[in-house]
């Protein structure tokens, strides 16, 4: 969570949300056509880099979401904006469009991510097979129909040798769990909860380690 660090010959400089930029913590990067530096952050959403100052798009712009993961720059200046709850996005001529839908492809869950663990809480975990775009569509149908209260979704390092959440966290019982702490100390924990807005879900990452965040679901001390 330590900003955006630029180095110049000797010179280093470091960006925060103290001169500009959105949220200290900057999961991608893209340089656009044009010499743009776009700066997608996890909490911040997405941040532009040019002549030496930040512009922030948010929802007056158009883009509204604050977990961007991945970012892409084509040659004919669009750009791709990868984000958690929110699916794909494009950024052309100006304007912002969603593209993400049924057909897209890129929606993809695995058994082994997936594991209700009562309360109404489901975990996901997001390696190797799970993508984001597939928690978001499964959270948005568990809450339509009222099956959970709310997801938890932790991001894994990518890694073949811990493709899924339950090769490195599992249940025995509904208070005794399995874990391998080098995989599960770094995971990024996210919980999607239905939004007072039908068409949309509340995103919030959060600092507490994720078992933490697992025993609070389930009411555990």
């Amino acid at each position: 969570y330590g900003g955006l660090a630029r180095t110049h010959g000797d010179q280093w400089t470091l960006f925060t949300p103290a001169n500009g930029l959105s949220h200290p913590d900057v999961r991608a990067m893209a340089e656009d056509r044009d010499g743009n530096l776009w700066v997608g952050t996890a909490g911040g959403g997405l941040d532009r880099f040019r002549a030496g100052h930040f512009t922030h798009f948010g929802a007056a712009e158009g883009f509204s979401q604050k977990m961007v993961l991945a970012l892409h720059a084509d040659p004919d200046g669009t750009l791709w904006i990868g984000t958690i709850g929110g699916g794909l996005t494009r950024f052309k001529d100006g304007k912002f469009d969603i593209i993400t839908n049924d057909e897209a492809g890129i929606a993809t869950l695995e058994g082994g991510d997936l594991m209700p663990i009562g309360g109404g809480t489901v975990l996901i975990g997001m390696g190797e097979r799970t993508t984001p775009q597939g928690v978001a569509k499964l959270a948005r149908r568990l809450f339509e129909a009222g099956q959970a209260t709310s997801v938890v979704a932790a991001l894994m390092p990518r890694d073949r040798s811990f493709m899924h959440l339950d090769t490195v966290f599992t249940f025995c019982d509904r208070d005794l769990v399995t874990l391998y702490p080098p995989v599960v100390d770094r995971l990024r924990t996210f919980t999607l909860t239905p939004s007072d807005n039908p068409s949309r879900m509340d995103v919030v990452e959060e600092l507490r380690p994720f078992v933490e965040v697992v025993a609070d679901a389930l009411g555990i001390n």
